[in-house]
Order: C-alpha cells, then structure tokens, then sequence
C-alpha cells in the first residue's frame, strides 16, 4: 500500500468520525461489504471464469479442462481463497485475477496456491496430469487448508 492510499484512507475514517458512523462500522464491519462490493449476483462458476486472465503454460504442459468445485467446497469458497473475498468489489478489481502455471520437480505433490494482494491462483502443472477425482480433492484440501490462513 503506498501513502497516497493510507492518505485516502485515512480521509474516509476521518469522514465517518464526523458523520458518527466510525464507531459503528468498526462494531458492525459486515455492513460496508454492502457499500463497497457488488452484489448484484451469485459466484457462479461463468462470472469466475469471466474475471481470470490464465496465463497458460507451454502447449502440451498442462490439461486445460479441469473442473473447480467439490460437494464440500463453493465457488464462493474458491472465490476467497483466491482473492479473499466472497464477492467482486463494486469498483471492480484494482489489479486483474489471474491463473498461473508453475513448473514442478518430477514427483511433486504440492498443492495449489494463491497470493490474495494480487490476486493470483498458481497451479502447479503437475495438476494436468491427475484425474478429475484427484484434481478435486487436491484444489479442495488448498482450498480448505486456507481458509485458516491469517487466524490464529
């Protein structure tokens, strides 16, 4: 975050202290994501689809027809751990998500990632290689395993 942001912010907190409203959205922060997020419609796996530049690795280095979503993982799940919310900003996304393929060493089993300041999925190419059955349950066990990130 640069100081022009912090300034920024810094005038909207000040803002609200005047208004009597600081206090209040401290107390109740659920009630800015209606302020600043759209809402319009559900995750849906076309609106996901929709909001991804995929940076494909080379031609024959990875299968592109992988499903996303299990019985006991959402496409909204799959929307916050990527991006670590649960609905699109209502300005839009500051920077575009993306998808990006990695290379591994022979054998790997590491899972997919996803770095939520920018926001970006890595998937390792390894990924191409696995059945649907599999690729399901490796994007879930990332997937659940990190929605503990940042909780203590």
């Amino acid at each position: 975050m640069d100081v022009h942001d912090i300034e920024t912010i810094e005038q909207l907190k000040e803002g609200l202290k005047v208004l009597g409203l600081f206090g209040a959205l401290g107390a109740e922060p659920q009630l800015l994501v209606s302020l600043l997020c759209k809402a319009t419609e559900s995750v849906t796996a076309d609106s996901i689809r929709r909001m991804f530049k995929v940076n494909w690795a080379p031609e024959g280095a990875n299968r592109k027809d992988k499903g996303m979503c299990s019985a006991s993982v959402s496409l909204k799940d799959f929307l916050k751990f990527f991006t670590a919310l649960e609905i699109e900003p209502l300005t839009g996304w500051s920077q575009e998500p993306s998808l990006t393929f990695k290379e591994c060493d022979t054998g790997c089993c590491c899972l997919p990632v996803s770095c939520t300041c920018s926001p970006m999925l890595i998937m390792p190419e390894h990924m191409g290689t696995l059945t649907d059955t599999e690729f399901g349950q490796k994007m879930e066990e990332a997937i659940i395993g990190g929605c503990s990130f940042g909780r203590a």
